[in-house]
């Protein structure tokens, strides 16, 4: 049995400047996040990637938060020239504070332009 599971999340058609948020099956309620990848299907502006403990998507219950422009990832590991993808670093302990076996996530698109976006996350059950 594989240590990590890789959680891959599409969303499409994000709006320029919309919010779109979802809330994906998980392997249990606990979780612990090593690694966290945005990828656009377009290049141009910023998006914003959230995390929360439960479905109401109110920052309350925000436990994790990246933005960037591009393929965004965390963690990052700075070579001297260059920030570069890490293969895995601990992020985060997740719990779905609703026990319905989720993780609640969304992006905001803060381009001009619709876009989608691949989000992969890596993690092991708690």
């Amino acid at each position: 049995m594989a240590r990590f599971t890789t959680l891959n999340i599409n969303f499409s058609s994000v709006g320029a400047g919309a919010t779109q948020n979802q809330s994906v099956t998980i392997s249990n309620n606990y979780i612990n996040i090593y690694k966290v990848k945005i990828t656009p299907s377009i290049s141009g502006g910023s998006q914003v990637l959230k995390m929360y403990t439960k479905n109401t998507y109110s920052s309350a219950d925000l436990i994790y938060m990246i933005t960037g422009s591009g393929v965004v990832f965390d963690p990052a590991l700075y070579d001297g020239s260059t920030y570069v993808e890490a293969k895995v670093g601990f992020l985060v302990p997740y719990e779905d504070e609703q026990a319905t076996v989720k993780l609640h996530i969304g992006i905001t698109n803060n381009d001009s332009q619709t876009k989608d976006f691949t989000v992969s996350v890596l993690y092991e059950a708690a």
